[in-house]
């Protein structure tokens, strides 16, 4: 099984991610929940009105509304720009560029 980079759960098991945001350009947005009708995603597994897993290549842009991984919001993860990011509270993230 894989475990997602971002809630250390098994994608296959859990119904969704918890990472409820991203920040975009500088801006914090809500992720989008996957809209499969009653399919599971193909990509993660996750359920639907749930939150894709960060890996998943179906996952949606909240800020362009295309495909995360193909879209020009390139997704990065906070350890990978140091540690001079702060947040006030202890929600996960990932940062777009």
């Amino acid at each position: 099984m894989a475990e997602c980079n971002a809630c250390n759960r098994e994608m296959l098991v859990a119904p969704g991610c918890t990472l409820e945001t991203v920040i975009v350009r500088g801006e914090e947005r809500r992720r989008l929940a996957f809209r499969g009708g009653t399919e599971k995603c193909e990509g993660c597994s996750a359920m639907p009105e749930q939150l894709h897993h960060p890996e998943c290549d179906r996952e949606i842009c909240p800020r362009c509304r295309r495909r995360l991984h193909t879209c020009r919001c390139k997704t990065v993860w906070p350890d990978e720009l140091g540690q001079d990011e702060e947040f006030e509270d202890d929600i996960p993230r990932l940062r777009l560029v």
